[in-house]
Formats: C-alpha cells, structure tokens, sequence
C-alpha cells in the first residue's frame, strides 16, 4: 500500500465504474439496506450520517482493523445502526 511521507497515513486507491440508477436498489442484499436519508430536505445530511450510510452499505468489508482507533460512542452508535438495520 502506497505511503504518504508527508502525513504518515497508509493509502490506497481503487478506481471504480459508475453503478446505473436501476442496479442501485437490490432486493436480494443480504446485509441489510442502509437507512434513507434522513435530512429535513435544507442542505446536506451530517458527515456522520454519510459515513454511516456508507458503513452499513460496506458491512462485509468491516474489520476489527477497521474501528481499532474509533471511539468509544462512535462504535455504540454504530452498533445500534448495524442492529437496526
């Protein structure tokens, strides 16, 4: 994995396709589906709301790895997430 100098993160990148707007709802997820937006229709959702989104789109890419550094409340709420969904 490609190593920044600079900031000391660890990166990589993958390039990926565009999904067609009739393949993005599937039926047949066997994780779940994330929850809908939720915003009052002014503006953009909250960081943490994409990101949970995204998250709970991404469950089977979810390591122990992955949330070694996350907070305390951040994993609870994330759990609870991943519980309703």
């Amino acid at each position: 994995m490609p190593f920044d100098r600079d900031s000391g993160l660890v990166f990589s990148e993958q390039l990926i396709k565009k999904v067609r707007t009739r393949d993005r709802y599937n039926p047949a997820r066997s994780l779940g589906q994330p929850p809908e937006r939720q915003s009052s229709g002014h503006g953009s959702d909250s960081l943490f709301s994409v990101t949970l989104r995204r998250l709970l789109c991404n469950l089977d890419k979810l390591d122990s790895d992955s949330l070694s550094t996350v907070p305390e409340v951040l994993l609870k709420q994330i759990w609870k997430a991943i519980q309703r969904s």
